[in-house]
């Protein structure tokens, strides 16, 4: 083999090595950043779901909603407004999630829920009947309403 042949293969196995060595680098880089990312939203989900339980649990304890709003501007930095919608949102959902417990106990399966809650039409009748969200403490008499009819 020439000397020029040598010289173009040291070449390559360096330029391979350093190469190597910049791949070897970016798959660690890649992994940290993937493992960055799933951290950051780790912590995303759990702040959401610990606002979320704070709410729920403030909401059903029956506190004031001014109270709810301000302790969640106190101990979780909302806005104002951030805080109240929280509360409105609850306020629409703690009906069916309640209304669904009730069921649970009752020993309906899911499947079973899931057709009740068909059958009665039961989000559209908790979006356009504001009292049925009243009833949100007492899933036996809002289970009886909402198997009433609708009225035409």
């Amino acid at each position: 083999m020439s000397e020029n042949n040598t010289r173009i293969i040291d070449l390559i196995i360096q330029s391979l090595k350093d190469l190597g060595f910049t791949l070897a680098e970016t798959p660690k880089e890649v992994l940290a950043k993937i493992i960055e990312e799933e951290c950051t939203n780790a912590y995303s989900v759990g702040y959401e779901t610990g606002i979320g339980n704070a709410v729920s649990a403030l909401y059903e304890a029956k506190v004031n909603d001014d109270e709810i709003i301000n302790l969640l501007q106190k101990y979780w930095k909302l806005t104002r407004n951030e805080a109240t919608k929280r509360l409105l949102s609850e306020k629409r959902f703690a009906p069916s999630r309640s209304l669904r417990r009730y069921l649970e106990l009752q020993g309906l399966s899911d499947l079973d829920i899931r057709s009740f809650f068909i059958k009665n039409k039961v989000a559209k009748k908790l979006r356009e009947n504001p009292e049925f969200l009243k009833l949100y403490d007492n899933p036996e008499k809002l289970m009886k309403e909402l198997t009433k009819p609708l009225k035409q």
